[in-house]
C-alpha cells in the first residue's frame, strides 16, 4: 500500500474514533440533561433527593453529589433534626474544647453540698434530685442555661447543675459529669458538641 494511502486510512480511523467519542459524550449529555421538569424534592437529615424524570439526584450537605440508580432501594424518610430556639452565644452543635471532671455525690466531701449520716441529700442546682440523673447530668458554667445538651463520645448529657469551680479558665469551660467513674483524667481537655437550650 502506498504511503499516502496509509496516511489517508489512519486519518479516516481517527475521524471515525472522534465521531464515536462525540456520540458517546453527546449521549451521556442528553441522558444527564437537567432541563427536564423536577417531579419532587425530598429533604432528609443530610441530603436533598431531587427526583428528575427517570432518575434521582442527591446533593448532600458535605458537598457530595450522586445519582440513585433505578434498582437502588430508596431510603426511608428520616425526620429532619429540629433544634430548639437556642441561645446564640454558644455554638449550635459545634465542637468545642472543655475541661473534664466528674463528681459522685454519694461519696460526700466536695462531691456533695449537704452530706448527712452517709447520705447526700443535696439537690442539683436546677432543683432536681441527683439520684434521678446519674450518668445523664452535668454541672456546667453559669453562662450555659439549664437544659443545654453536651455530646461526648456519642452520649448526650444535660446541664442541670452548677459548681463553684465550674467556670471558664483561660477561655475553656469546666464541665463536671455526674457519674461514679470518670471517662477521662481530672482536668483533661476533651472535645464536645454543645446544643444550647432555648
Amino acid at each position: 500500500m502506498p504511503k499516502g494511502d496509509k496516511v489517508k486510512k489512519a486519518t479516516w480511523i481517527g475521524v471515525a474514533i472522534g465521531i464515536v467519542l462525540l456520540l458517546v459524550v453527546g449521549g451521556l449529555f442528553v441522558a444527564n440533561r437537567t432541563d427536564r421538569p423536577i417531579l419532587a424534592v425530598t429533604t432528609y437529615r443530610e441530603c436533598d433527593f431531587v427526583e428528575w424524570a427517570g432518575s434521582v439526584r442527591v446533593v448532600c450537605s458535605d458537598g457530595t453529589r450522586w445519582t440513585v440508580v433505578q434498582d437502588a432501594v430508596k431510603p426511608s424518610a428520616v425526620p429532619p433534626v429540629v433544634l430548639p430556639n437556642v441561645d446564640k452565644s454558644l455554638p449550635i452543635g459545634d465542637s468545642i474544647k472543655v475541661r473534664y471532671s466528674h463528681y459522685w455525690p454519694a461519696a460526700g466531701g466536695v462531691n456533695c453540698g449537704d452530706f448527712r449520716n452517709g447520705v447526700c441529700i443535696s439537690k442539683l442546682a436546677s432543683g432536681k434530685r441527683w439520684q434521678d440523673y446519674i450518668d445523664e447530668a452535668v454541672a456546667c458554667p453559669k453562662e450555659w442555661a439549664f437544659g443545654t445538651l453536651i455530646l461526648l463520645d456519642g452520649k448526650v448529657w444535660t446541664c442541670l447543675d452548677r459548681g463553684g469551680m465550674i467556670r471558664y479558665v483561660a477561655g475553656v469551660a469546666w464541665v463536671d459529669f455526674l457519674t461514679e467513674k470518670g471517662s477521662y483524667p481530672y482536668g483533661e481537655i476533651v472535645t464536645v458538641q454543645v446544643i444550647p437550650s432555648s
